[in-house]
């Protein structure tokens, strides 16, 4: 069975591992948060679902970036399902 998430809770994707750069710049996380595969405005690594989410499915990408080559070649990505 898929992970669930309430309606009106806060559910957090992060990362639990450092990157590192192979120039030595900074790393920032970027996260997107998708609904049914809507990708959703917040870019934060929090997201609360709203009444009008429920039943649908969460899904929470998150990948590196040093600000100059784009985005990384990796990504994680993980998915619950919204209840009521």
């Amino acid at each position: 069975t898929a992970d669930t998430v309430a309606v009106g809770s806060t559910v957090d994707c992060n990362i639990s591992y450092a990157s590192v750069d192979a120039d030595g710049d900074s790393i920032t996380y970027v996260y997107e948060w998708a609904v049914n595969n809507e990708v959703q405005d917040n870019t934060t690594n929090s997201f609360t679902p709203s009444a009008e989410h429920a039943s649908a499915e969460l899904t929470c990408r998150a990948y590196a970036d040093d600000g100059d080559d784009g985005e990384s070649s990796w990504s994680i990505e993980v998915a619950a399902q919204i209840t009521e």
